[in-house]
């Protein structure tokens, strides 16, 4: 039997994940905090009721963020749960998502439940959760809450297959740009070899001019390209395609913008300066750990390193 009950996905400013250890459990091993619903409990009131008795957190220190509808189940790794006479194989938990809003210095533990806590970043948690499937699970679940796409928060080590998909893929760009084109390159990390990289591959194309990439729009959604009308600029048309994301596409202009330029010198200069690229996959990292949304912070905490290697192609 698996008994039900409710678990919180609460990130810091950090974006890290709050895990608790029970008295229950060894040192080494880590749970989300939750626990069982009572009897005439809604989901609701069991989340916040656990948070409170166990953490001290009230609703005031929360900001919700979303919730799953479909339960998950674990296993427990070493021995059943005996409780009210019940013996429970597992537990069957609904999830919610929270940012911690609090003070930390209000976070009181209940006394002989939870021995201490820890904010776990997403690429640790594999480090530190106890059932046999919580981290997949739990990852799913993370992905969901919190709108991340999955291929925006791993770095995996280079793969051959990066440049096949390019190479692939280059043959049906220009199928659409035709005489259009004027150039089309892999760009980005995974056309880097030795570098880890987000699964994504990166394309640009260079035509003549802005207007050119206007009427590109129809024909790429037809080949499964979305416009990302809000990340393009005036030297740039964004694609994505794929869900988890497989492909970016750029759209560069000849008569504007230096947005070519700039990829091709950055990634031939990585290429050619392996001291250099094993700095950046440091540098991607520590800022994945810090951001595992692989978005805006992960973006932003490149800039610095960008700039310093374009400066260094003009030696």
């Amino acid at each position: 039997m698996f008994r039900k009950g409710v678990s919180a996905l609460i990130t810091n400013e950090k974006n890290e994940f709050l895990l608790v250890n029970l008295e229950s459990f060894e040192d080494k091993y880590f749970a989300i905090p939750g626990g069982g619903i009572e009897q005439g409990e809604t989901l609701e009131d069991a989340v916040y009721r656990e948070l409170n008795e166990e953490l001290g957190i009230t609703e005031k220190d929360l900001q919700f963020v979303g919730q799953s509808d479909i339960p998950v189940r674990f296993k427990f790794k070493v021995i059943n749960m005996n409780r009210d006479g019940i013996e429970y194989e597992g537990s069957e938990r609904y999830f919610f998502g929270f940012k911690f809003t609090g003070d930390e210095s209000d976070i009181k533990l209940q006394e002989g439940e939870i021995r201490f806590y820890k904010w776990v970043s997403y690429d640790d948690l594999k480090d530190y959760l106890l059932f046999d499937n919580q981290l997949q699970e739990t990852s799913e679940r993370i992905k969901e809450i919190f709108s991340i796409d999955s291929s925006h928060v791993v770095l995996i080590p280079h793969q051959q297959s990066w440049e096949n998909k390019f190479e692939a893929e280059k043959l049906r760009l220009l199928e659409i740009f035709s005489n259009k084109a004027i150039a089309v390159e892999h760009i980005g990390s995974t056309s880097i070899p030795g570098l880890s990289s987000k699964p994504i591959i990166d394309i640009a194309v260079l035509i003549e001019k802005r207007e050119d990439g206007d009427s590109s729009i129809i024909p790429l959604e037809k080949f499964g390209y979305s416009y990302d009308k809000l990340n393009s600029s005036g030297e740039r048309h964004l694609f994505r395609k794929g869900n988890p994301t497989e492909f970016h596409l750029s759209i560069a202009y000849k008569d504007k913008g230096s947005f070519w330029e700039r990829q091709i010198l950055f990634r031939d200069y990585l290429r050619n300066h392996p001291e250099f690229r094993d700095e950046y996959q440091k540098l991607k990292e520590k800022l994945l750990q810090t951001d595992p949304t692989g978005k805006d912070g992960y973006l932003s905490g490149k800039t610095e390193f960008i700039d310093k290697i374009l400066e260094l192609t003009k030696i």
